[in-house]
């Protein structure tokens, strides 16, 4: 299973936001099978790792931004 992060728009009655994820992909899979249930935060245990999670998550703006739940469906049974 590989994973990246991606940006997650959720509505709701009074405001849309959107925020980072991890999202998981089955082997082979180009549309991710779940995400991560809370938004996750930058982190690294030196400034180095930091700076390197930022990078990741900057790469999260070149894909398509996904919706929940309608993306995952599954995931609300």
């Amino acid at each position: 299973m590989t994973w990246n992060y991606r940006i997650v728009k959720k509505e709701y009655p009074d405001e849309i936001v959107y925020q980072i994820h991890e999202a998981y992909y089955d082997k082979g899979k180009k549309k991710p099978r779940s995400i991560t249930k809370n938004p996750v935060s930058p982190f690294g245990e030196t400034i180095e790792e930091l700076a390197e999670d930022l990078e990741y998550f900057s790469e999260a703006f070149k894909h398509k931004i996904l919706n929940y739940p309608e993306d995952f469906p599954w995931l609300m049974k």
